[in-house]
């Protein structure tokens, strides 16, 4: 019989119970630290997360003594307990959460290549993900650190995944600048992102094409506030190009973004006294079939379609 990846995960869950029960007896150790990781990370894959919780609970008091005995911690299993804790906590308890990411921020400068549980691209990824999740909990002065070492880790590279990491963290710190006010740092994130992201979609090698969308759409948002229309339409018409394809190639899950884009750039051109410009994009709006469009243009005054 063929396993399932459900039977490696029960056999490997098997064999960590015996491991930690049997290490457990001898008192605080690397290797009883180093088991409740590997346990937790298999109870999270098994979607039991209270039990992968309290292991992490444990590891943590675990480190805590070791500490205290002048024993050497592992940077890499250091990261990784408080990655996963962060991880299982997001949702929950933000404020705790963001208490572990910055345990690993403290440790980022020590955190390189060849360490327990990471290697760099898993580095990369790993403050991707903290980034993230402090970004969107409302913590975005937190993910300085993680963006900045993923800078400062791909600033050599030249190939596609780097690419495409540097699209997705320049987009970062966008948004976390952008909730900082910091208004000028954020555009220039944003372009990053742009330049990086035009080159992988040139060359059919963007992993995401939302990453792009999202790039443009942000930066078009800030242009509005700041009243520069034209650039504002500029960027919302460049996401709308993108967008096009893939509702083209039948990629595009969810047409609303495509449609308030249109609608946006109309209203924009209509303020603008640029009414046949803006009857287009209106027309587009229909073509996506939202039907509340039509009262749109009704209530513009503009021509039956």
């Amino acid at each position: 019989m063929i396993k399932t990846s459900d039977d490696h995960l029960e056999e490997a869950l098997t064999e960590y119970n015996d491991k930690v029960n049997a290490l457990e007896i001898n008192g605080p150790s690397d290797e009883l630290l180093e088991a409740y990781v590997n346990r937790s990370t298999i109870l999270m894959l098994m979607e039991s997360f209270v039990s992968s919780l309290s292991d992490l609970d444990d590891a943590i008091e675990l480190m805590d003594n070791m500490s205290i005995k002048g024993k050497k911690i592992d940077i890499g299993t250091y990261a990784k307990v408080y990655e996963n804790r962060g991880q299982l906590l997001c949702e929950d308890n933000k404020e705790q959460m963001a208490a572990d990411y910055a345990k690993i921020a403290s440790k980022l400068n020590e955190m390189k290549s060849g360490i327990r549980h990471y290697d760099v691209k898993s580095i990369v990824v790993m403050c991707l993900g903290c980034a993230e999740d402090l970004i969107d909990e409302g913590f975005p002065e937190n993910s300085i650190p993680f963006t900045d070492k993923i800078l400062s880790m791909l600033s050599n590279k030249n190939d596609e995944w780097a690419a495409n990491r540097l699209l997705e963290v320049y987009n970062l710190i966008g948004q976390s600048k952008n909730m900082m006010e910091l208004t000028d740092e954020a555009v220039d994130a944003f372009t990053n992102a742009i330049v990086y992201g035009e080159q992988l979609y040139d060359h059919k090698s963007v992993d995401d094409e939302m990453e792009l969308v999202f790039s443009y759409v942000t930066r078009g948002d800030i242009m509005d506030e700041l009243k520069d229309h034209e650039s504002q339409i500029k960027d919302h018409e460049a996401a709308i190009e993108i967008l096009e394809v893939l509702n083209d190639q039948r990629k595009l899950d969810d047409v609303e973004l495509l449609i308030n884009l249109h609608q946006g750039i109309a209203t924009v051109l209509m303020e603008m006294g640029r009414i046949e410009e803006a009857e287009k994009h209106l027309l587009k709006s229909i073509n996506h079939g939202m039907p509340e469009v039509k009262k749109t243009i009704d209530d513009l005054g503009l021509r039956d379609c």
